[in-house]
């Protein structure tokens, strides 16, 4: 989701040649985008020492997909999956397809995982807006004896039977808290709008349902009750959607927005009409939190609130995926949550001392610092057993 999501992605691919699998560097550069264009493989993992019980004992190629690959969402998703593929060093290797919302690359891409030995499987299958378009050619991976999971958008479809199991936060419930947090900074109520990502994409769909379960009757959603301002999870595309919106409306009182660097696309078209910044629900990105840190001086009602980007969820994917391909039960004391629905708690808010906004100066604009979460952080939020900064 940068990011929603996710995530500043919409684009077409240029055809199909774009799929061929190219060897790249070992599992050492995770952090890097090593995929040439749509498709590419990493080498083993090159761990050291033990591997934890969840790797399973013999080789296994694995496989990473994203329906979108082009924005720093994308990358840190991932930088993400392919951290937690590195626990195992007997993880031989490491396909990967990036299809740029090319929703034939990204079935012929899956497809090419599973030809070349892939049996383990994690996949963002948003490449058709709505996930159900890639459903078909998971069930298909899954018939052919492909532990597959399915992150970050709903596929549809049936756990358990099209699929092992879907992860994710719960988009809805994300919705829910930004509706709520809203409602509390505008007490006397008003005009909020709901910037989101394509037309038809589920995730928005989900979290606009959560929006309007958590604002209080007295806040009137002017972007409408069935749909939202299409920024296009981009910052440019929602500046120049509130443009025309901000003329129209130039008494709204809050804004939430599903993606943090789209959001700062939408905090330029405030500037830019001279409307002052209201109170602020999105997801995470440091450029937002920035902006956010700058605008105090001539904005100091401005509050913000984010939710994670959480990417970090694809490391619970990869550890489900890889166990269920070798054949074992995860121990208790190395299982990353015991869910595989997540109700994450805000990431930032302004309103509360100990939860303010981070500006990291050093790191990326795009960077999204909830995925520097710990393995044993990530045990202990979703356990209830702590916040983000414990």
């Amino acid at each position: 989701m940068s990011t929603v999501r996710h995530t500043s992605r919409r684009t077409r691919a240029a055809g199909l040649a774009a799929l061929a699998i190219v060897s790249v560097s070992a599992l050492a550069a995770c952090g890097s985008d090593s995929s040439s264009s749509a498709g590419g493989s990493t080498g083993s993992g090159g761990g050291s020492g033990d591997n934890p019980a969840w790797c399973g004992d013999g080789d296994l190629v694995a496989g990473f997909q994203d329906g979108g690959g082009l924005n720093g969402w994308s990358k840190e998703s991932k930088a993400q999956a392919l951290q937690g593929f590195k626990e195992c060093s007997n993880i031989t290797d490491v396909k990967t397809v990036d299809a740029k919302f090319d929703l034939q690359a990204a079935i012929s891409g899956l497809q090419g995982m599973v030809a070349q030995g892939a049996k383990a499987v994690v996949i963002i299958p948003d490449a058709g807006g709505s996930g159900e378009a890639e459903l078909p050619g998971i069930t298909s991976a899954q018939s052919r004896g492909v532990a597959i999971v399915p992150w970050a958008s709903d596929p549809g479809g049936e756990a358990g039977k099209d699929y092992l199991t879907y992860v994710d936060s719960d988009h809805e419930y994300d919705g829910q808290l930004w509706g709520e947090w809203m409602s509390k900074q505008l007490p006397d109520g008003g005009k909020v709008i709901f910037v989101g990502g394509p037309a038809g994409n589920q995730v928005s769909a989900d979290e606009l349902a959560g929006i309007k379960s958590g604002l209080a009757d007295n806040i009137d959603l002017v972007s409408g009750d069935d749909t939202w301002i299409e920024g296009n999870w981009d910052p440019a595309a929602a500046q120049q959607a509130l443009g025309a919106v901000l003329s129209a409306n130039p008494d709204i009182k809050g804004v939430i927005s599903d993606e943090g660097l789209m959001s700062t696309g939408i905090i330029k078209a405030f500037q830019t009409a001279g409307i002052a910044l209201p109170p602020m629900a999105s997801l995470e990105a440091n450029a937002l939190s920035c902006e956010w840190t700058k605008a105090q001086a001539d904005n100091p009602d401005f509050k913000l609130a984010t939710s994670s980007a959480r990417n970090w969820t694809a490391r619970i994917a990869v550890q489900l995926a890889v166990a269920k391909a070798q054949g074992v039960d995860i121990p208790e004391d190395e299982l990353l949550s015991p869910d595989d629905i997540l109700k994450l708690p805000l990431f930032e808010d302004s309103t509360v001392a100990d939860q303010q906004p981070i500006c990291d100066d050093s790191a990326p604009e795009d960077a999204l610092l909830s995925n520097d979460i710990s393995d044993e952080q990530i045990m202990k939020l979703t356990r209830g057993e702590g916040g983000w900064r414990d």
